[in-house]
């Protein structure tokens, strides 16, 4: 190596110490559930559609700020993460029950 291409290579403890700098995010990548209740909203068959409309009590009433990722089985909120995902379901559970 010549002394200008050392000075461009990065040690692994330079490269681990300037990732310590960074905050840690959760995955960008949407959950399934809201993945799974947007297409049954979109399904072109009354049972989808009506799967997706049950969801929307879950949803009815809350602020954007206050709709997480995260849901228990009886429709409570589990979590506080939030993700544009879960907006996306919220809207289309409404959608489904008819109140857009």
């Amino acid at each position: 190596m010549t002394p200008s291409t050392t000075s461009r290579v990065l040690s692994v403890e330079s490269i681990s110490s300037s990732r310590r700098r960074w905050p840690s995010f959760r995955s960008s990548r949407p959950p399934g559930s809201s993945r799974t209740l947007v297409r049954y909203a979109e399904d072109p068959t009354p049972e989808g559609r009506r799967l997706a409309a049950r969801a929307w009590p879950a949803f009815q009433g809350r602020p954007p700020a206050d709709i997480p990722v995260e849901w228990t089985t009886n429709g409570k909120p589990a979590g506080k993460t939030q993700h544009a995902a879960a907006l996306v379901a919220a809207a289309a559970a409404a959608a489904a029950a008819g109140e857009t």
